[in-house]
Protein backbone atom coordinates (compact mmCIF):
# COMPACT_ATOMS: atom_id res chain seq x y z
CA UNK A 1 0.00 0.00 0.00
CA UNK A 2 2.89 2.58 0.49
CA UNK A 3 4.49 1.80 -2.34
CA UNK A 4 1.61 2.55 -4.69
CA UNK A 5 0.73 6.43 -2.35
CA UNK A 6 4.57 6.62 -3.12
CA UNK A 7 4.46 5.95 -6.49
CA UNK A 8 1.52 8.07 -7.28
CA UNK A 9 3.25 11.27 -4.99
CA UNK A 10 5.79 11.10 -8.17
CA UNK A 11 3.70 13.04 -10.18
CA UNK A 12 1.99 16.47 -10.12
CA UNK A 13 -2.09 16.13 -9.83
CA UNK A 14 -4.61 18.33 -11.58
CA UNK A 15 -3.94 21.11 -8.39
CA UNK A 16 -0.48 21.23 -8.44
CA UNK A 17 -0.38 21.52 -12.59
CA UNK A 18 -2.85 24.34 -12.33
CA UNK A 19 -1.03 26.16 -9.71
CA UNK A 20 2.13 26.09 -11.79
CA UNK A 21 0.28 26.96 -14.94
CA UNK A 22 -1.07 30.08 -12.64
CA UNK A 23 2.49 30.78 -11.58
CA UNK A 24 3.86 31.18 -15.27
CA UNK A 25 1.28 32.93 -16.51
CA UNK A 26 1.89 35.75 -13.62
CA UNK A 27 5.85 35.42 -14.08
CA UNK A 28 4.93 36.05 -18.15
CA UNK A 29 2.35 39.17 -17.52
CA UNK A 30 4.94 40.98 -15.18
CA UNK A 31 7.74 40.16 -17.71
CA UNK A 32 5.91 41.78 -20.96
CA UNK A 33 4.63 44.35 -18.75
CA UNK A 34 8.09 45.46 -17.16
CA UNK A 35 9.23 45.14 -21.47
CA UNK A 36 6.79 47.33 -21.76
CA UNK A 37 7.57 50.25 -19.49
CA UNK A 38 10.99 49.82 -20.77
CA UNK A 39 10.04 50.48 -24.30
CA UNK A 40 7.86 53.41 -23.29
CA UNK A 41 9.98 55.13 -21.32
CA UNK A 42 12.81 54.56 -24.11
CA UNK A 43 10.36 56.56 -26.24
CA UNK A 44 9.64 58.96 -23.41
CA UNK A 45 13.49 59.99 -22.88
CA UNK A 46 14.44 59.79 -26.92
CA UNK A 47 11.54 62.96 -27.43
CA UNK A 48 12.72 64.99 -24.17
CA UNK A 49 16.30 64.45 -25.48
CA UNK A 50 14.66 65.89 -29.21
CA UNK A 51 13.12 68.95 -27.17
CA UNK A 52 16.06 69.28 -25.04
CA UNK A 53 18.28 70.40 -28.39
CA UNK A 54 15.24 72.30 -29.17
CA UNK A 55 15.59 74.20 -25.60
CA UNK A 56 19.05 74.53 -25.77
CA UNK A 57 18.77 76.24 -28.96
CA UNK A 58 16.48 78.76 -27.84
CA UNK A 59 18.86 79.43 -24.84
CA UNK A 60 21.70 80.02 -27.24
CA UNK A 61 19.32 82.73 -29.30
CA UNK A 62 18.71 84.72 -26.08
CA UNK A 63 22.37 84.29 -25.49
CA UNK A 64 22.77 86.04 -28.55
CA UNK A 65 20.59 88.43 -28.74
CA UNK A 66 19.73 89.22 -25.32
CA UNK A 67 16.04 88.52 -25.80
CA UNK A 68 13.54 85.52 -26.45
CA UNK A 69 12.74 84.54 -30.45
CA UNK A 70 10.46 87.35 -31.95
CA UNK A 71 6.57 85.95 -31.90
CA UNK A 72 6.44 86.49 -35.70
CA UNK A 73 8.75 86.05 -38.75
CA UNK A 74 8.87 87.30 -42.45
CA UNK A 75 6.52 85.56 -44.98
CA UNK A 76 9.14 83.76 -47.03
CA UNK A 77 6.54 83.68 -50.18
CA UNK A 78 4.89 87.84 -49.20
CA UNK A 79 8.11 89.42 -47.26
CA UNK A 80 5.35 92.32 -46.20
CA UNK A 81 3.83 90.13 -44.35
CA UNK A 82 4.48 88.01 -41.21
CA UNK A 83 3.54 85.08 -40.19
CA UNK A 84 2.68 84.95 -36.37
CA UNK A 85 4.28 81.30 -34.96
CA UNK A 86 1.17 79.77 -32.98
CA UNK A 87 0.59 76.72 -31.41
CA UNK A 88 -3.00 76.15 -32.76
CA UNK A 89 -4.86 75.93 -35.64
CA UNK A 90 -5.58 78.27 -38.46
CA UNK A 91 -8.37 78.93 -41.21
CA UNK A 92 -5.78 78.69 -44.19
CA UNK A 93 -7.83 80.47 -46.99
CA UNK A 94 -4.80 79.61 -49.77
CA UNK A 95 -4.59 76.49 -51.66
CA UNK A 96 -2.08 74.84 -54.10
CA UNK A 97 -3.33 75.38 -57.73
CA UNK A 98 -2.60 71.81 -58.11
CA UNK A 99 -5.04 70.94 -55.24
CA UNK A 100 -2.83 69.02 -53.32
CA UNK A 101 -3.18 71.27 -50.36
CA UNK A 102 -6.62 72.35 -49.99
CA UNK A 103 -8.06 75.00 -47.99
CA UNK A 104 -9.32 74.59 -44.37
CA UNK A 105 -9.09 74.55 -40.53
CA UNK A 106 -5.45 72.93 -40.05
CA UNK A 107 -3.06 72.62 -37.79
CA UNK A 108 -0.17 74.99 -37.71
CA UNK A 109 3.46 73.30 -37.42
CA UNK A 110 5.32 76.02 -34.75
CA UNK A 111 8.22 74.02 -34.49
CA UNK A 112 9.00 74.23 -38.21
CA UNK A 113 8.44 77.80 -38.30
CA UNK A 114 10.66 78.51 -35.14
CA UNK A 115 13.43 76.90 -36.92
CA UNK A 116 13.08 78.78 -40.18
CA UNK A 117 13.14 81.43 -37.89
CA UNK A 118 16.49 80.39 -36.89
CA UNK A 119 17.42 79.80 -40.51
CA UNK A 120 15.85 83.16 -41.96
CA UNK A 121 17.61 85.11 -39.73
CA UNK A 122 21.64 83.07 -39.74
CA UNK A 123 21.10 82.37 -35.94
CA UNK A 124 24.32 80.05 -34.53
CA UNK A 125 21.69 78.45 -32.38
CA UNK A 126 20.96 76.25 -35.24
CA UNK A 127 23.90 74.02 -34.08
CA UNK A 128 21.30 72.98 -31.36
CA UNK A 129 18.92 71.87 -33.70
CA UNK A 130 20.87 69.91 -36.24
CA UNK A 131 22.09 67.42 -32.97
CA UNK A 132 18.90 66.04 -32.83
CA UNK A 133 18.65 62.47 -33.75
CA UNK A 134 18.50 62.48 -37.90
CA UNK A 135 15.37 59.95 -37.86
CA UNK A 136 13.29 62.51 -35.83
CA UNK A 137 14.67 65.89 -38.13
CA UNK A 138 12.08 65.62 -41.43
CA UNK A 139 13.05 67.91 -44.12
CA UNK A 140 10.36 68.54 -46.67
CA UNK A 141 8.62 71.52 -48.35
CA UNK A 142 6.97 73.71 -46.02
CA UNK A 143 3.51 73.42 -46.35
CA UNK A 144 2.23 76.89 -47.38
CA UNK A 145 2.24 80.73 -45.52
CA UNK A 146 0.53 78.90 -43.54
CA UNK A 147 0.51 75.88 -45.20
CA UNK A 148 0.25 76.63 -49.32
CA UNK A 149 1.58 79.51 -50.73
CA UNK A 150 5.35 78.32 -50.19
CA UNK A 151 4.68 75.07 -51.42
CA UNK A 152 4.58 76.82 -54.74
CA UNK A 153 8.32 77.84 -53.59
CA UNK A 154 10.14 74.87 -53.50
CA UNK A 155 10.96 76.43 -50.26
CA UNK A 156 12.22 73.86 -47.44
CA UNK A 157 11.94 73.45 -43.92
CA UNK A 158 13.06 71.52 -41.35
CA UNK A 159 10.14 69.52 -39.22
CA UNK A 160 11.15 67.61 -35.74
CA UNK A 161 8.79 65.13 -34.51
CA UNK A 162 8.24 62.48 -31.42
CA UNK A 163 9.08 59.27 -31.21
CA UNK A 164 5.42 58.34 -31.86
CA UNK A 165 5.70 60.46 -35.43
CA UNK A 166 3.73 63.60 -34.55
CA UNK A 167 5.26 66.95 -34.87
CA UNK A 168 6.41 68.56 -31.49
CA UNK A 169 4.75 71.78 -30.54
CA UNK A 170 6.81 75.30 -30.09
CA UNK A 171 4.75 77.77 -27.63
CA UNK A 172 5.71 81.10 -27.46
CA UNK A 173 4.99 83.13 -24.51
CA UNK A 174 2.50 85.72 -26.70
CA UNK A 175 0.15 82.98 -28.18
CA UNK A 176 0.08 80.86 -24.76
CA UNK A 177 -2.77 79.84 -22.87
CA UNK A 178 -6.33 79.26 -24.42
CA UNK A 179 -7.58 81.20 -27.60
CA UNK A 180 -10.82 81.04 -29.08
CA UNK A 181 -13.33 79.06 -27.88
CA UNK A 182 -14.67 77.38 -31.42
CA UNK A 183 -14.39 78.16 -35.19
CA UNK A 184 -16.95 81.19 -35.07
CA UNK A 185 -14.77 82.57 -32.03
CA UNK A 186 -11.06 82.32 -33.18
CA UNK A 187 -8.63 84.54 -31.43
CA UNK A 188 -8.09 87.71 -33.89
CA UNK A 189 -4.24 88.56 -34.20
CA UNK A 190 -4.88 92.09 -34.05
CA UNK A 191 -5.80 91.63 -29.91
CA UNK A 192 -2.35 89.83 -29.53
CA UNK A 193 -0.03 91.99 -31.82
CA UNK A 194 -2.01 95.19 -32.58
CA UNK A 195 -1.13 97.01 -35.93
CA UNK A 196 -3.76 95.47 -39.06
CA UNK A 197 -4.68 92.12 -40.00
CA UNK A 198 -3.16 92.91 -43.76
CA UNK A 199 0.34 92.90 -42.13
CA UNK A 200 -0.35 89.33 -41.52
CA UNK A 201 -0.17 86.06 -43.70
CA UNK A 202 -3.42 84.80 -41.33
CA UNK A 203 -4.88 86.86 -39.27
CA UNK A 204 -6.84 84.85 -36.63
CA UNK A 205 -5.71 81.55 -34.56
CA UNK A 206 -7.80 79.17 -32.22
CA UNK A 207 -5.80 77.95 -29.14
CA UNK A 208 -8.44 76.05 -27.13
CA UNK A 209 -7.78 72.78 -25.45
CA UNK A 210 -11.31 71.60 -24.71
CA UNK A 211 -12.03 72.04 -28.92
CA UNK A 212 -12.75 69.01 -31.00
CA UNK A 213 -11.64 68.26 -34.59
CA UNK A 214 -11.77 65.62 -36.82
CA UNK A 215 -9.02 65.24 -38.89
CA UNK A 216 -9.88 64.82 -42.66
CA UNK A 217 -7.90 62.72 -45.59
CA UNK A 218 -7.02 65.84 -47.22
CA UNK A 219 -5.63 67.32 -43.76
CA UNK A 220 -7.78 69.34 -42.89
CA UNK A 221 -9.48 69.38 -39.75
CA UNK A 222 -13.83 69.69 -39.22
CA UNK A 223 -15.72 70.27 -36.10
CA UNK A 224 -17.92 67.68 -34.82
CA UNK A 225 -21.14 68.11 -35.79
CA UNK A 226 -24.39 66.41 -34.29
CA UNK A 227 -24.50 62.76 -35.16
CA UNK A 228 -20.69 62.59 -35.78
CA UNK A 229 -19.78 59.16 -34.51
CA UNK A 230 -16.13 60.50 -34.14
CA UNK A 231 -15.31 62.62 -30.82
CA UNK A 232 -12.10 64.31 -32.16
CA UNK A 233 -8.97 65.19 -30.63
CA UNK A 234 -7.82 68.34 -29.10
CA UNK A 235 -5.52 70.41 -30.98
CA UNK A 236 -3.35 71.98 -28.13
CA UNK A 237 -2.16 71.78 -24.76
CA UNK A 238 -3.61 75.29 -23.61
CA UNK A 239 -0.47 75.85 -21.34
CA UNK A 240 1.34 79.37 -20.43
CA UNK A 241 4.82 79.79 -20.84
CA UNK A 242 6.23 79.79 -17.31
CA UNK A 243 8.96 82.61 -16.89
CA UNK A 244 8.24 84.17 -20.24
CA UNK A 245 10.31 81.74 -22.18
CA UNK A 246 8.87 79.64 -25.07
CA UNK A 247 8.45 75.94 -24.61
CA UNK A 248 8.06 72.78 -26.43
CA UNK A 249 6.02 70.17 -26.11
CA UNK A 250 4.89 66.01 -27.24
CA UNK A 251 1.78 65.21 -27.40
CA UNK A 252 2.69 61.80 -26.25
CA UNK A 253 1.73 58.50 -27.29
CA UNK A 254 -1.86 59.20 -27.73
CA UNK A 255 -1.33 62.22 -29.94
CA UNK A 256 -3.57 64.30 -28.67
CA UNK A 257 -1.84 67.69 -27.20
CA UNK A 258 -5.38 68.41 -25.05
CA UNK A 259 -4.71 65.26 -22.78
CA UNK A 260 -1.96 67.02 -20.83
CA UNK A 261 -1.22 63.74 -18.51
CA UNK A 262 0.96 61.47 -21.19
CA UNK A 263 2.53 65.02 -22.72
CA UNK A 264 6.30 65.29 -22.60
CA UNK A 265 7.50 68.78 -21.94
CA UNK A 266 11.00 70.59 -21.35
CA UNK A 267 9.28 72.63 -18.65
CA UNK A 268 5.81 72.30 -17.21
CA UNK A 269 3.91 75.21 -18.21
CA UNK A 270 1.16 76.95 -16.49
CA UNK A 271 -2.28 75.51 -17.17
CA UNK A 272 -5.90 77.40 -16.77
CA UNK A 273 -7.87 76.57 -13.57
Amino acid sequence: MSEQVLIRRLGFTLIELLVVITIIAILVSLTLAAGTKVVSVGRERGTQWAMQALDTSVGEYIQANGSIPPATVRDPVNSTKRVPIVDGIVNDTTADPSGSDPTGYKVFDSTAWYIHQLEASGSSALAAVYQIDPKLRKMGVRQGVPFANSQQTGSRTTRVLDVWGNPIHYVHPRFGGPHGTSPSTFEDMTDLLGGSASEYSFDKFLRDPKARWIPQPDGTLKAPATGDKDPGVGIADGGSAPNRRPYFYSSGPDGDPSTTDDNVYTIRPNFPR
